[in-house]
């Protein structure tokens, strides 16, 4: 197999620190690398629709759950920052594409929900962004995803139970 980045950096590290195991360079590298360019990709399709994949995920989350969640469970959720889902948030309510409401268990809150325009647009998007993710893919063999898939699951339950 041709190397790939993550090969070349190990062995550049392996030259430059011996005595550091540089194993975890094939994951990490190859996991950002793969997440960028998914990102890159997905980004010029969501720019069809005027969003960023932040914002996408940001408003399929509201559509999946349906129902009026708090800015803290959506970065909570999405793994964002809370000054990111505060800017995330402003700029899809001046689109019209959500909306806050009082938190009626503590007034000095707020509860977000999709507006019709949002629930419009998620169902618009969405199938062209799962349709740019698939062509990405395609290059793998099925049963190949499939492995990737758990792997990748088994990764991500390691990580979040850090």
């Amino acid at each position: 197999m041709e190397p790939d980045a993550a090969d070349e950096a190990r062995e550049a590290w392996a030259r430059i620190a011996p005595g550091v195991d540089t194993m975890p360079i094939e994951i990490v590298v190859r996991l950002l690398r793969s997440a960028r360019l998914v990102e890159r990709s997905g980004d010029a399709r969501l720019a069809e629709f005027g969003l960023s994949r932040p914002e996408l995920e940001l408003l399929m989350l509201l559509r999946r759950r349906d129902e009026l969640l708090s800015p803290s469970t959506i970065t909570s959720e999405l793994l964002f920052t809370a000054p990111g889902t505060s800017k995330r948030l402003k700029s899809l309510e001046e689109r019209g594409l959500v909306t806050r409401v009082a938190n009626p268990r503590d007034r000095r809150g707020a509860l977000i929900g999709l507006t019709d325009a949002g629930s419009a647009l998620v169902d618009e998007a969405f199938p062209a962004n799962v349709e740019a993710e698939r062509e990405l893919l395609a290059g793998l063999p099925v049963p190949q995803r499939e492995r990737v898939a758990r792997a990748l699951r088994e990764l991500l339950r390691a990580l979040e139970q850090r």
